[in-house]
């Protein structure tokens, strides 16, 4: 059997790009290296590398019916090397299990396999499905891929996982978590989601709540989901017992879920925070870049001061100097459960002392601030203070925090004001925009030993 489908430049080329993230170009399984090409109605081509199958719909004119295989890499370079705007491709099927034939444009295109030794993709009904905004599934998976780690023995570390969040009456969402042991990224999108079960995600029997615990994409698919999400208008996010899958109108993508256990990220990320200040973000991305072009294998962490209201950058290491960059914090939300000063003063209050104030140089009037939980404590403690006045606790505590994670961590905020919340100087940093805890990141400060 024999087809013919004609289809301008762009949209061809465009669909043989993004099927190569997905097809090697080597591999010791020929095979893995060809784009099958269906035309039957509509024109369709796919390929796998085993571990994902990805397929790209073309809008074509098309007759006949046909299905046969050919080398990406010739044929993409007919595409991309060729001047014409327009295509005409002609296949031939082989017969009783003889080779078939592509010509692009009258010129033909090698091969080797037959079509009966290409994969298929698994087809099975879904456990869940999502239809999310495709620029927020976008925006979350770009979110969090930095912080995976593809290389780590631990398999679930190389990968998001995802997770379909239902609550009774209120509004579903999908959470995108990643994680390399030493930092955490989430980033969360408003969903609509359905299930196999009638109740949604309440009715799934114990199997499948089970699967749906540990969904986790491999980075590499996520990449190539990312070149396929931008300027759809609409995505389907599908949860399978051993599969994910994304369909976006004309592409789908279908990727084998990693295996393994990824953490407790609830009990790494702190339910509250002693401290959180905001820095202004350009800022803060300047100073840290400053710092990152004297950093080094040997010197990674850069020392964050925080005190009398200022954030003071310090890093230094002996091939290229040091720099050393001051902020003055922005006091909209320098307030807080500041435990230790609250104890502090609460004893005071107790024992009948009047507390040392040359310790707390750090505690000033604000502008503009939301009540202080700890105020009651103060009004019987002559501190100067009126009953009306506002007041800020500004932090003063030391860190180290490594700057290329840092750096990262601030490129998710986007824009804004960023948010720093922490308790002390070696418990978890969340780096945020100011009131949004939809995305952030989680930092652990570095040890002294680990710093230089």
């Amino acid at each position: 059997m024999s087809a013919t489908f004609s289809i301008d430049r762009r949209p061809l080329a465009s669909a043989l790009a993004r099927l190569a993230k997905t097809i090697p170009r080597h591999s010791p399984k020929a095979v893995l290296t060809q784009v099958r090409v269906s035309v039957n109605g509509a024109v369709e081509l796919s390929g796998t590398d085993l571990d994902s199958h990805h397929r790209e719909e073309l809008d074509a004119e098309s007759s006949g019916v046909c299905d046969v295989l050919v080398n990406l890499v010739p044929f993409r370079k007919a595409v991309t090397s060729s001047k014409s705007k327009r295509f005409v491709v002609d296949v031939t099927d082989g017969l009783e299990g003889a080779l078939g034939s592509v010509v692009v444009n009258g010129a033909e295109l090698p091969q080797s396999i037959t079509v009966d030794e290409m994969p298929i993709a698994p087809e099975d009904t879904p456990i869940a499905v999502a239809n999310v905004e495709p620029g927020d599934l976008l925006r979350c998976l770009q979110d969090t891929l930095p912080c995976c780690d593809t290389e780590s023995s631990r398999y679930a570390l190389g990968g998001v996982k995802i997770e379909f969040n239902q609550p009774r009456g209120g509004e579903a969402s999908i959470t995108l978590v990643a994680s390399d042991g030493r930092r955490l990224a989430l980033a969360e999108c408003s969903a609509h989601i359905s299930a196999k079960s009638p109740d949604g995600l309440y009715g799934l029997n114990e199997d499948d709540c089970r699967s749906m615990e540990c969904v986790i994409l491999p980075a590499g698919v996520a990449l190539v989901m990312c070149s396929a999400l931008k300027g759809s208008r609409y995505a389907y996010l599908s949860i399978h017992d051993d599969w994910v899958e994304l369909s976006m109108g004309s592409t789908r993508i279908v990727a084998r879920r990693l295996e393994g256990r990824f953490p407790k990220w609830g009990e790494v990320v702190p339910e509250s925070s002693k401290f959180s200040v905001c820095v202004n973000l350009s800022s803060m991305v300047e100073s840290c870049t400053k710092c990152l072009s004297v950093s080094g294998d040997e010197s990674r962490g850069v020392d964050l001061t925080f005190r009398d209201g200022f954030l003071s950058l310090y890093l230094s290491t002996l091939e290229v100097g040091k720099v050393s960059e001051v902020i003055r914090l922005d006091n909209r939300d320098a307030f807080g459960t500041v435990a230790g000063r609250v104890a502090d003063l609460e004893t005071c209050k107790r024992l009948g002392k009047k507390p040392d104030l040359t310790l707390y140089s750090s505690i000033r009037v604000g502008e503009d601030l939301q009540a202080y939980t700890g105020r009651a404590m103060l009004e019987d403690i002559d501190c100067g203070w009126s009953d009306d006045s506002p007041i800020t606790i500004y932090p003063t505590c030391s860190m180290t925090i490594d700057v290329r994670y840092l750096l990262d961590a601030l490129k998710v905020v986007g824009n804004g004001v960023l948010q720093l919340q922490f308790s002390d100087g070696e418990s978890p940093v969340i780096v945020s925009q100011y009131q949004n805890r939809k995305v952030f990141t989680v930092l652990m400060p570095l040890t002294r030993d680990c710093s230089k």
